[in-house]
């Protein structure tokens, strides 16, 4: 797999031997709109309004074991051409999706006996480049494209803590508290976005799958 958004790596299913289930759904930097989705928070937001629960949908890559989701992870992405842009995906994911879910877990459990979805955000993970503030722009000299091992604040993260709250409008709020891993990018092509494999995702994912289980 090529690094970066477009990459080619798009919808993914993964069934362990205990049962559990994962399916990952892009909703940008995705390869066609038929793997990816695109409307993603509104899709989940008229399930909620139609079933009073979210569903998979039908762009997994292989059919879920049921119908019912335990867990949703999400995060915004990082290809945005501003932090307007994510604001709003950020907000509409707290106000359409999380609150109601946790809403209805309030009320009382689903009628087939299952609790509402819990709802887990993840920060976007922070960029590297010799920039003011560490994140990539057009018109950047080659100075710029250059990764520095940390940087002082990840704009985007930072507002991501400032809409979301947990208990409140998240379950759990997932940092990936990076500033100083700027060291670990692909560097590939002056690459301060994307993180080698093995590497810094393996640690999140770790901590979100505790997060989970717990």
């Amino acid at each position: 797999i090529n690094h970066g958004s477009h990459g080619g790596f798009d919808a993914a299913s993964i069934r362990l031997v205990n049962g559990m289930e994962l399916h990952f759904v892009p909703h940008m930097g995705f390869k066609d709109d038929f793997t990816s989705e695109t409307n993603i928070l509104e899709r989940l937001h008229q399930d909620i309004e139609d079933y009073g629960r979210i569903t998979f949908g039908k762009k997994t890559a292989m059919p879920p074991g049921g119908p019912h989701v335990d867990v949703l992870v999400f995060n915004v992405g990082i290809h945005h051409s501003n932090l307007y842009q994510a604001q709003k995906k950020i907000s509409n994911f707290a106000n359409w999706i999380a609150k109601p879910l946790m809403k209805l877990r309030n009320l009382n459990e689903l009628n087939d006996g299952h609790s509402p979805t819990q709802t887990i955000y993840v920060t976007t993970p922070t960029q590297h480049y010799n920039t003011s503030n560490g994140q990539w722009h057009h018109h950047m000299t080659p100075e710029d494209i250059r990764c520095v091992d940390e940087i002082q604040s990840n704009p985007q993260a930072e507002l991501e803590k400032e809409l979301l709250t947990t208990g409140v409008n998240v379950d759990v709020l997932l940092d990936y508290d990076d500033l100083n891993l700027g060291g670990l990018h692909v560097r590939k092509g002056s690459d301060c976005s994307h993180y080698c494999m093995p590497g810094v995702p393996d640690v999140v994912a770790a901590r979100l799958m505790e997060a989970i289980l717990l």
